[in-house]
């Protein structure tokens, strides 16, 4: 969705968000990620995920959702107390 032009983005944040769908995100697996703060921003559920768990794909995962949290703050530049509440969120009850 990173390279989606920006009405077409707004058009299915709009879709998803009157389908009541979630989207999970994987930050840390690459430059081409879900736009979290414009989906937030439309009023689509995020929530962050992780899909590889030490295996051949991703050597670093462990199953340990803070630590998925940690580099998506970086990544997103979002270090606020506000939004580390965001975070701590989007890897429990948003991803329910």
């Amino acid at each position: 969705m990173s390279t989606y032009p920006k009405p077409y983005l707004r058009k299915v944040a709009s879709l998803i968000r009157m389908a009541g769908l979630s989207l999970v995100t994987d930050l840390h697996t690459g430059p081409l990620h879900l736009l979290v703060k414009f989906m937030l921003s439309q009023g689509v559920n995020v929530a962050l995920g992780q899909d590889d768990i030490a295996d051949a794909y991703y050597l670093y995962g462990r199953n340990n959702m803070l630590e998925v949290a940690f580099p998506a703050s970086h990544i997103l530049w979002s270090m606020t107390l506000s939004v580390m509440d965001t975070f701590l969120d989007m890897i429990t009850w948003e991803g329910g």
